[in-house]
């Protein structure tokens, strides 16, 4: 998943060119722990079709994603633009309310999924239990 990250941040980063800034960081990433597929992804793309995308101006996005033998926490944020008013159809929609359901249905209450809004940006953090690989 972390390899899909990068190069999704990549092909994005050849769209938005100069006015998006992108932070990635990866740290004690253990081998051979495993979460469900494409769960991480979900968050990365809403970060860029609901931060990036809606601005012209400068952007960014800040993704701290690290794990220990047990669990894995990941940190995401954007910028959002303050003429875009939060309102049901732009603000935890459908994907957000997909992976809490998601988390819900795998995990029941062994994660934590936290997500804050300001005027300026949004954030997601989630703690969530791995998998070992047999």
């Amino acid at each position: 998943e972390a390899n899909q990250i990068i190069n999704y941040i990549e092909l994005e980063k050849l769209r938005y060119g100069e006015r998006l800034s992108v932070s990635f960081n990866q740290q004690s990433l253990q081998s051979g722990t495993l979460i469900p597929p494409m769960l991480l992804m979900t968050l990365v793309e809403n970060s860029f079709k609901h931060g990036a995308s809606k601005t012209n101006a400068h952007s960014w996005i800040k993704i701290d994603l690290t794990s220990d033998s047990h669990r894995v926490f990941f940190d995401i944020s954007n910028s959002k633009s303050k003429l875009v008013k939060a309102t049901p159809e732009n603000s935890g929609g459908i994907g957000l309310k997909n992976v809490e359901n998601r988390l819900k249905l795998i995990y029941k209450e062994d994660c934590n999924i936290s997500i804050s809004e300001s005027t300026s940006s949004f954030r997601v953090i989630l703690n969530l239990k791995t998998f070992q690989a047999s």
